[in-house]
């Protein structure tokens, strides 16, 4: 009867899931990200073995819920645009990228705004800490988003968004984000890598920031 019981208390102890207040290292993170700013990025896009690399310009206004991501090429040529201002979007991609794949456009404009929006999980997000990171994770749209800090600094290393599979207790992974190479300017902190790959769609989109102009 010891041996049962004492698996009990073992199990009890080592659960560290619990409901999110928002503290800690999500509002560490969340109150220094840069909410409208301009940025001048190397951008990359592919889509399966083909890439189309471009220099990006980047312009995000969090608080009015609006973007716009231009890609050009070294002559100054429109490569892909992708944008959301005050609910036009706009989706221009290379070649007949999107008359074969036209879920690659409602897609992609969805993924920049994953890349660049939605730093925090919502209230009542479910934490787990592990000894160097803390994990958020809530319900969304059928399935798990899950939020990535580092726990000593609370930067916001990664998202990733999971349905349930076909096998028992699993998840297959539709996109995942991670931010890298962090830096400040102006009191506020950004990533300077930020990499995305739609797993379902099967294209992946990385910016490389090279200037950053903080508006707000």
């Amino acid at each position: 009867m010891k041996f049962p019981l004492l698996l009990f208390l073992f199990a009890i102890t080592c659960i560290s899931t619990v409901r999110a207040d928002h503290g800690g290292a999500v509002s560490r993170f969340g109150g220094h990200a840069p909410s409208h700013y301009e940025a001048v990025s190397s951008v990359v896009f592919q889509y399966r073995w083909f890439k189309f690399p471009a220099l990006g310009v980047m312009s995000v206004d969090i608080r009015r819920n609006n973007f716009a991501l231009v890609g050009m090429s070294q002559i100054g040529i429109n490569v892909f645009e992708l944008s959301d201002r005050n609910g036009v979007v706009k989706c221009h991609m290379p070649g007949t990228l999107l008359e074969r794949y036209p879920k690659i456009a409602t897609g992609a404009v969805e993924d920049v705004r994953r890349m660049f929006f939605n730093y925090t999980p919502a209230p009542g997000a479910y934490r787990h800490d592990t000894a160097r990171e803390v994990f958020f994770e809530e319900k969304s749209n059928g399935g798990t988003l899950q939020y990535r800090y580092d726990k000593a600094t609370g930067l916001l290393l990664g998202k990733r968004f999971s349905v349930p599979s076909l096998f028992l207790q699993a998840r297959s992974v539709v996109w995942v984000v991670s931010y890298e190479n962090y830096a400040k300017s102006n009191g506020m902190t950004y990533a300077q890598v930020i990499r995305l790959k739609n797993r379902r769609l099967h294209y992946a989109l990385s910016t490389r920031v090279t200037g950053m102009r903080i508006i707000n």
